[in-house]
């Protein structure tokens, strides 16, 4: 947080499960097997980071995840601060 402007939005997108996420990345055929093993280490370390974002989007479903991150960024540009601006 302290390497963004200070009215940032931080908003985490959140794998189904470890497992879902590596069988995800598996599926892409793109990563050796250290490779793989780095990226789920990485992956949750930064799970564990997830609450201090604002927001966590659950991404199980891609359309709700979508109308999610819609209903986020609705949110963020009608909050009153962010509008101050204009009056």
């Amino acid at each position: 947080r302290k390497h963004f402007p200070q009215d940032s939005v931080l908003l985490f997108i959140l794998p189904p499960s470890v497992k879902e996420l590596e069988k995800r990345l598996r599926g892409r055929g793109k990563d050796s097997p250290a490779e793989l093993e780095n990226r789920l280490k990485e992956a949750s370390r930064e799970i564990s980071e997830a609450p201090r974002y604002d927001y966590i989007i659950h991404n199980e479903n891609f359309d709700e995840a979508y109308a999610q991150l819609k209903a986020i960024l609705i949110t963020e540009r009608l909050k009153s601060w962010r509008l101050s601006p204009l009056f």
